[in-house]
């Protein structure tokens, strides 16, 4: 009866390898698929921020070209209201896309939650999240200079308005350019989380693969002891 509970629990302790090493490669797949989501989506916002940097950049012309006219007509300032309104369509675009960037990346985090629990040592990375936090911050940031740059139109002496707002402009390609440091340093953290995560999944399974060959290993020495004992006993 020895002999055969050792042998049931040794297959028992081999087809649970098998179990927990899938499980664990199911898990980093899913983290990995999702964190792999985020690359062309960052590349899509980068893309994005140069179109509206270059926006920003003939906005500055004009307003300062504009400011710097004797003769200003209402006419001109219209077309200047136009490039910001054209501006802020874009931005609204452009925001769109880094929600889906933040959304995808904070859903990969929350993945990792999974192995947070399961592995009492794992730690989720801190330098990922500090990324995102450091790219909501220039978001914000960005969200007030897009605002200034609404609010400088106003009704008041053209070239006085038109200074403002190539001011004001050349404020927001700052912002900018904050923002795509940020894009870019959260895009290398991420990747550098996805090595992270299949790392840690290769050190668990080889973890459980060594646990279980020595379970199996032992179960199967005491069925050959009890093998033995009975045989000889």
């Amino acid at each position: 009866q020895g002999v055969l509970i050792g042998a049931i629990i040794s297959l028992v302790m081999l087809l649970g390898r098998g179990w927990a090493t899938a499980t664990v490669d199911d898990i980093s797949a899913g983290i990995d698929a999702k964190l792999a989501q985020v690359e062309p989506l960052v590349d899509n916002a980068s893309t994005t921020v140069s179109e509206i940097n270059g926006r920003v950049g003939a906005l500055t012309d004009a307003a300062n070209s504009l400011a710097a006219q004797a003769a200003a007509t209402p006419d001109l300032l219209g077309g200047v209201r136009d490039q910001v309104a054209n501006l802020q369509n874009r931005y609204l675009e452009f925001r769109q896309t880094y929600r889906d960037v933040r959304d995808t990346a904070l859903t990969a985090l929350d993945r990792l939650q999974v192995i947070d629990r399961l592995i009492p040592a794992f730690d989720i990375p801190q330098e990922p999240v500090d990324a995102l936090m450091a790219l909501d911050a220039r978001m914000q940031e960005l969200d007030t200079k897009i605002m200034d740059v609404s609010a400088a139109i106003t009704n008041g002496p053209i070239q006085e308005v038109a200074g403002v707002v190539a001011e004001k402009a050349a404020t927001l390609r700052d912002g900018l350019t904050r923002v795509t440091s940020a894009l870019d340093g959260a895009q290398t953290r991420l990747a550098e989380l996805r090595t992270q995560v299949a790392s840690t999944a290769d050190a668990i399974n080889m973890f459980i693969s060594i646990g279980s060959i020595l379970l199996f290993l032992l179960f199967l020495y005491f069925a050959f002891l009890h093998y033995v004992l009975f045989k000889f006993g």
